[in-house]
């Protein structure tokens, strides 16, 4: 079930359609992939495992947060910032990315 996130200023439709986007990561292509990975790079800066981790799976912040060394409230606000990238279209624009063997 997907709860609507209140901070986040996008429509139930938009919040669902990133969620379960990346709920499915091993399931999409490798564009989609490309896409979340860099977006979590992009917003989450130094801590973009945890936001990846957070957008790929189930998991609860308060978990994610303490395995990652980070604070929950950093962890929502990159949230925030990813849902809104998705649907940017500057945030395409391939930057300079670190080597992650991917």
């Amino acid at each position: 079930m997907f709860r609507r996130l209140k901070g986040v200023n996008l429509s139930y439709e938009r919040q669902g359609f990133v969620r379960f986007a990346c709920l499915t990561y091993e399931d999409q292509s490798d564009e989609i992939k490309r896409k979340i990975l860099n977006l979590c790079i992009r917003c989450g800066a130094d801590n973009w495992q945890a936001l990846f981790e957070i957008m790929t799976t189930q998991k609860s912040a308060v978990s994610i947060a303490a395995k990652h060394f980070t604070s929950e409230t950093a962890l929502y606000r990159n949230r925030k910032k990813f849902y809104h990238a998705w649907f940017d279209e500057s945030s395409l624009e391939p930057k300079r990315l670190p080597e992650i063997g991917i």
